[in-house]
């Protein structure tokens, strides 16, 4: 008996462990989906060259998995969190961007 306590303990752990994992993967994976659908739409709207658009797919990447980390973040921890990735947005888009297209995005921002 107890080791039929323990088996099925053991099991809903396991299967929790599970189901935890697939929803990080779902996260990631939509995180990702749409780091590729913003780079492309920007890529198009600023006129990006091929060097530009490679940089901003890797800091969209790491961007949009940032903010998708934020959904298991209490909601008291998020405000300072999400303020210091749009600072880290606002750098990285000053590094990519010339000072023609940084104009532009500031612009279609607001």
């Amino acid at each position: 008996m107890r080791t039929l306590i323990t088996t099925l303990a053991l099991a809903a752990c396991l299967g929790a462990s599970a189901q935890s994992a697939t929803t990080a993967d779902a996260r990631r994976a939509a995180a990702d989906a749409k780091a590729t659908e913003r780079t492309t739409e920007l890529t198009a709207e600023l006129g990006l060259t091929a060097e530009q658009t490679e940089k901003l797919a890797h800091f969209n990447k790491v961007h949009y998995r940032s903010l998708a980390e934020l959904e298991t973040v209490r909601k008291e921890d998020r405000a300072g969190r999400e303020n210091a990735l749009k600072e880290n947005e606002a750098k990285a888009m000053a590094s990519i961007l010339t000072q023609e297209q940084l104009t532009k995005w500031k612009s279609s921002r607001k």
